[in-house]
């Protein structure tokens, strides 16, 4: 067997088992590599969070201010929120320096995508004014939050809770451990973990896209996909050039000099057997020995590797938006899935403005608003259909617009747009410096206004 047949990748499972084998390995050494560059990184942070003990504090260093509950064990459990669906726990223990103590790990369980949980605190410099951050909804797990985002984490903290709101989905919330920590390598790589593996919830662009991690998170795992796929592959080219390549061309060597000596041997009794046998065509050996060095399985699983896992993380938060949703929506009525949208407070206006305001047959409606294309606006356009709704424009931009009224047409202000001049006395609504029409005030919401045009001055 020739050194280049040896050398040959198999098509075997072998050669794959192989291929597998040393993705797998080269996966590994750059993750590790790729983590103890991140700590690296982070290293004088470290070194100064080291000199600073963590604040710990379990559910009785809580009490329930505003909801429903109390204390079992060490841990605080809120059964119920107010009328409003909110509810207030406050801490006990609330003098600290939040500058010291840039990570705030929490384990809150029983939490559903449907409760809000907020972190809310005053410090000396905003002692009227509660600040607030979002927790991160990570199921029942250990979680992480990183408060150096947040602008007026600083100063000494002087009152400190946690506020939660939406719906528990008669399921408590419990309260089990705060802890306030300095930058450790615990605490950066779980805030890494939270913020890769938190659900963001239902929104309205979840039916676009998902975008697999909050804003200001320290790491993308697209990035992070892209560099550890990247320095494996990196990492395993210099290995074959450096090791597999010189060997190679070791046993090429031997196997070309003894080749010499046969046919120089061979020569001495056929011309044409010495100048045939002289050896291989230079371009086909270095063809061979490219073959050889590029074991592109290797690569193309490592790539795979890399994908799958990315893959893995937003199929997670996919079946995460599926069981939200089925609870949302499943089972119900059209109607009653509006209600349960997010945007149910524009459905409500709109179906009162449908029901109550605006006539049967089809009528021409005009939406105006200071935000040019909001997302209010918009969806309040879809729900008036099969209304012929313009929404274009800004109202002070949009003046040239009122030329086109004609007596029967509806105007929406929407707010917080100023209205224009309504005298409500003489039904004159004055539009820019030569609009005048002859109105009447049909409705007022805290939504906005709407009016129906009877003349033109």
């Amino acid at each position: 067997m020739s050194a280049i047949e040896k050398f040959r990748p198999s098509n075997s499972n072998r050669g794959f088992l192989r291929a597998l084998l040393a993705a797998i390995v080269f996966m590994l050494i750059s993750g590790f590599i790729l983590v103890a560059g991140f700590l690296a990184w982070h290293y004088p942070q470290l070194v100064a969070g080291a000199k600073t003990k963590p604040i710990v504090l379990t559910g009785k260093d809580f009490y329930i201010a505003i909801g429903k509950g109390g204390h079992e064990g060490s841990a605080l459990k809120l059964k119920a929120l107010d009328e409003a669906k909110s509810a207030v726990i406050s801490s006990r223990k609330a003098l600290f320096n939040a500058t010291k103590y840039p990570i705030v790990e929490y384990k809150i369980t029983g939490r559903t995508p449907g409760a809000t949980v907020v972190l809310y605190w005053r410090t000396v410099t905003h002692n009227k004014e509660t600040l607030f951050a979002k927790l991160h909804w990570n199921g029942d797990y250990l979680s992480a939050y990183n408060m150096s985002n947040e602008e007026e984490w600083k100063g000494p903290v002087t009152e400190m809770g946690i506020s939660v709101s939406g719906d528990l989905r008669n399921q408590p919330v419990t309260i089990e451990q705060i802890t306030f920590s300095p930058w450790t390598v615990k605490s950066l790589l779980l805030t890494v973990w939270t913020e890769w593996n938190a659900f963001e919830g239902w929104t309205q662009k979840s039916i676009n896209a998902i975008r697999g991690m909050p804003k200001n998170a320290l790491v993308s795992p697209v990035v992070a996909a892209a560099a550890w796929c990247g320095l494996a592959i990196l990492l395993y080219t210099l290995w074959l050039f450096f090791y597999r390549a010189s060997e190679v061309k070791f046993e090429l060597e031997v196997e070309e000099a003894s080749r010499s000596v046969r046919q120089a041997s061979a020569a001495q009794h056929s011309a044409d057997t010495r100048h045939s046998g002289a050896g291989r065509n230079p371009l086909t050996i270095a063809f061979a020995i490219t073959r050889q060095i590029w074991d592109f399985k290797a690569i193309v699983i490592m790539f795979m590797i890399a994908w799958l896992v990315l893959d893995g993380k937003w199929q997670v938060d996919l079946w995460r938006q599926l069981e939200d949703t089925k609870y949302l929506f499943a089972g119900k009525s059209h109607h009653e899935q509006h209600l349960a949208a997010s945007d149910v407070d524009i459905y409500v206006y709109a179906k009162k403005l449908r029901e109550k305001v605006l006539p049967k047959e089809p009528a021409r409606i005009f939406i105006f608003s200071e935000a040019h294309r909001s997302y209010w606006r918009v969806k309040l356009m879809y729900y008036l259909l099969p209304h012929n709704v313009y929404n274009y424009g800004k109202y002070t931009s949009s003046s040239w617009l009122s030329k086109y009224f004609k007596p029967g047409d509806y105007v929406i202000m929407l707010q917080p747009t100023a209205l224009p001049h309504f005298d409500q006395d003489s039904g004159i609504l004055k539009w820019g410096a030569k609009g005048e029409f002859s109105v009447r005030h049909l409705d007022h919401d805290r939504f906005g206004d709407t009016f129906i045009i009877d003349g033109i001055h």
